[in-house]
């Protein structure tokens, strides 16, 4: 949350003063691709919601360059001391104590938008972008990091846009996020369903 409100404080003072920059708010589904397979005793979670924070600059209704945050989300394998999985690389793993572990993420990125109109008030849109993620594995309720982790891959996505009017819009959008392989033998890959308001400032 703390990335989130200096993200916030940056971006919105010259918003609010400039042509043609856009700013959105938004609300979605995040799946985690861990590559934990054949969990048994225990319960992998891998889907979680969160929000997500666009300011971009738009010069003309065809393209757009914008830069995102995506606010604090996780995936949990819960279990006791017999649970037994096998790590993104194959290797058998299993949990020593009955504490949830917990995969958090948050991340932070900047993307090229190409948008097609389909009528006045409908346009489609593909974007393109590089964002850099950060990465804690924990073990909950011991308010203790065992692990972090950042590092920077590519993200791609596609959507749709609806003009309310000339100022608000409403978004939605289907965004892939590539990842990398922890040293905790987890991988960060992620995708995220969204709908978000975007509010235009002339």
């Amino acid at each position: 949350m703390k990335k989130f409100i200096i993200f916030l404080s940056c971006v919105v003072p010259f918003a609010v003063n400039a042509e043609g920059i856009y700013a959105g708010l938004g609300y979605g589904k995040i799946t985690t691709d861990s590559g934990l397979t054949n969990v048994s005793g225990g319960t992998l979670d891998e889907t979680d919601n969160s929000t997500k924070l666009t300011i971009g600059y738009e010069p003309d209704d065809t393209y757009s360059v914008e830069g995102f945050y995506i606010n604090g989300f996780e995936n949990r394998l819960s279990g006791d001391s017999n649970t037994t999985w096998n790590n993104a690389d194959g290797s058998a793993d299993n949990m020593d104590q009955s504490n949830p572990i917990v995969d958090e993420k948050d991340a932070m990125g900047i993307a090229f938008v190409a948008k097609t109109n389909i009528t006045n008030d409908f346009n489609v849109l593909g974007k393109i972008g590089y964002y850099k993620w950060n990465y804690k594995l924990s073990a909950a309720g011991t308010h203790q990091s065992i692990y972090d982790k950042s590092d920077k891959d590519m993200m791609y996505g596609i959507g749709a846009e609806y003009n309310i009017d000339k100022n608000v819009a409403l978004r939605t959008e289907y965004e892939v996020f590539e990842g990398g392989r922890t040293t905790a033998l987890t991988d960060t890959d992620f995708d995220m369903l969204s709908a978000s308001l975007v509010f235009r400032f002339e």
